[in-house]
């Protein structure tokens, strides 16, 4: 099973390391070329709930990064989930889920997709 991720910030890191320490693969989407680049050349080192260091795949392609999994991940911010939904929208496949990182997938964006296919965390 594989994993995309879509955001960047620290619960998007975390998820990708947490992810590692259960054998998943996964890639972080991130709209930032340099965040993309420093992370897929340098360990990201982590500690806590997972603590080491992890070599971490990213992308700036948008499309490149929703074909790779089965599983999308969105850990962005409430306010971004319309315009991030929209923006995936056009690339998912029929076997594809998302799970959502924020309190619950409001309906705007659950009309864009099958009830059964968005899950909140």
């Amino acid at each position: 099973m594989k994993i995309t991720i879509i955001g960047a910030g620290n619960t998007a890191v975390a998820a990708a390391c947490f992810l590692k320490t259960l054998g998943l693969s996964s890639l972080i989407y991130t709209r930032r070329e340099e965040r993309a680049k420093q992370w897929n050349q340098i360990p990201v080192k982590a500690s806590g709930a997972c603590t080491g260091s992890f070599s971490l795949e990213s992308t700036t392609d948008l499309k490149t990064a929703v074909h790779y999994g089965d599983i999308l991940l969105v850990c962005t911010l409430a306010a971004d989930h319309e315009t991030v939904v929209s923006e995936i929208a056009p690339h998912l496949q029929a076997h594809q889920s998302i799970l959502s990182t924020a309190a619950g997938a409001p309906s705007k964006h659950t009309a864009l997709f099958q009830k059964d296919r968005i899950y909140p965390l």
